[in-house]
């Protein structure tokens, strides 16, 4: 009697078992997506992006295609139809590059290159890389980052650290659009900022009807070119996006989370427009106006061994080998050799280089003294940590006077302070400042350098 309970025991224990065996899985739930934390607004998005797109395309050749064009901007508002009220409007513009790239600009500024057409294999993969960028623009990742930066680096309301401040958030806005447009184009996005963009991006693909796993497909086969002789190609989007292989597979566990769908959405123009753009005629490289990130700047002809940037108002010479952002229009610029920026998650701080920038007077009329002064108020408001340590010592600078102030606060790049040298010179509206910054334990030995930087400047007269 005891061995026959046992054995109906287990004969239920299986059943249940079993039962459980063939009940199916629950499907991954989908995350959330949403913008983080900005310190600035949607009309802000806007007019950054509008100022950046100005240092941007100079440096790109635009396809003059309105049939290519008009093409790109079908796909675009096929998917973008699909996002409830759209903070903005998006325009698409094609650039004449073979590279494998597309960026999107802060407030809706889309370009795709011709490269993307070659490359891909199917509307699928356009549309998916163009709803990877889109993603990026709704859910505002740029005005993220350069957020969390500025707070990290005290410069939320460090006055021309970064552009002047003429018109509130908003002028900031535009400024720092103006003097990062060539980075905004390639910037590096943290790795949960790509991961949200390739999920929002497949979701839309599929609202679309068109089927997700092609942009998996297409990093796929990027991942394959990027180890062959095709590497070269891909050059642009590997220097902006992460591995593509790992990011495939987060596709595919994303597709999982997705309700069922019919894919099978195509306008039947693939074809005819990935033949005309290999047809394209390859436009020669640009240069960017005071030579900027990723391009040969020219030799300087004051100084030996450096190049130069030339603003409205001034002319400066930087080592050879530094990199330069600066923008002519808004007289700013940012040059550091490669190990003094560093990047830590969304921030990047400079820890060795120099900042140049303008400061407009209150009053319409430059005053050095009162101008440093109020810069210095700023300044130190603005960067935690920052102590003056010296008064402001008199010097003459291409013939303009001008003030020295030194500074220390926390350095990015190692234990203890870095030296910040804010050099301000006299303008007919104001200051044409620098910030010379060093860790202290280097001081002496960029000293040097720093001088031959300040020897060099050049003043419209």
């Amino acid at each position: 009697m005891m061995v026959r309970r046992i054995l109906v025991l287990l004969v239920l224990s299986m059943q249940v078992l079993s039962a459980q065996a063939k009940k199916p899985a629950k499907p991954p739930k989908q995350r959330e997506l949403k913008p983080g934390f900005t310190m600035f607004g949607v009309d802000q998005d806007i007019e950054m992006g509008k100022a950046a797109i100005k240092e941007i395309e100079p440096t790109v050749t635009i396809l003059d295609d309105p049939a290519m064009t008009a093409y790109i901007k079908r796909l675009g508002d096929t998917i973008t139809s699909k996002i409830p009220n759209p903070p903005f409007p998006f325009t698409y513009k094609m650039v004449n590059d073979p590279q494998i790239n597309a960026f999107c600009v802060p407030g809706g500024f889309v370009y795709v290159n011709t490269g993307i057409l070659i490359n891909a294999e199917n509307e699928s993969q356009v549309i998916g890389v163009m709803g990877h960028e889109i993603g990026h623009a709704i859910l505002r990742h740029s005005a993220n980052q350069m957020s969390k930066g500025m707070l990290l680096q005290g410069l939320a309301t460090a006055g021309a650290m970064v552009g002047e401040m003429k018109g509130g958030v908003a002028g900031m806005a535009a400024q720092i659009g103006s003097g990062l447009g060539a980075q905004l184009a390639m910037m590096k996005f943290s790795r949960n900022h790509e991961k949200d963009a390739d999920a929002f991006g497949a979701r839309l693909m599929s609202q679309a009807g068109y089927n997700p796993i092609e942009i998996a497909r297409f990093f796929e086969k990027m991942q394959q070119m990027a180890g062959g002789k095709q590497g070269g190609g891909v050059a642009g989007w590997m220097s902006s996006h992460p591995d593509p292989g790992s990011r495939s597979q987060l596709i595919e566990q994303e597709i999982l989370a997705m309700p069922r769908a019919t894919y099978g959405a195509d306008t039947g123009d693939f074809a005819r427009f990935k033949a005309a753009a290999a047809r394209v005629v390859p436009a020669k490289p640009k240069v960017a106006p005071g030579g900027g990130q990723g391009t040969p700047a020219p030799d300087s002809t004051s100084v030996k061994g450096f190049s130069y940037f030339r603003g409205q108002t001034f002319e400066i010479s930087y080592p050879k080998g530094w990199q330069a952002q600066g923008n002519p229009e808004a007289d700013s610029l940012t040059v550091a050799p490669a190990e003094g920026v560093k990047q830590s998650g969304q921030s990047v701080a400079v820890g060795l280089g120099v900042i140049v920038s303008r400061y407009k007077s209150a009053s319409g009329k430059g005053d050095l003294t009162r101008d440093t002064q109020a810069l210095i108020q700023e300044t130190v408001k603005g960067n935690q940590g920052m102590n003056q340590t010296q008064a402001p010592a008199n010097r003459t600078i291409d013939g303009q006077p001008a003030l020295l102030t030194m500074f220390t606060s926390p350095s990015p790049l190692e234990r203890g302070n870095e030296m910040d040298l804010l050099v301000t010179i006299q303008r007919p509206d104001g200051l044409l400042y620098l910030v010379l910054i060093c860790p202290e334990s280097q001081w002496k030995n960029a000293e040097p350098v720093f001088d031959q930087i300040i020897g060099s400047i050049k003043l419209a007269k």
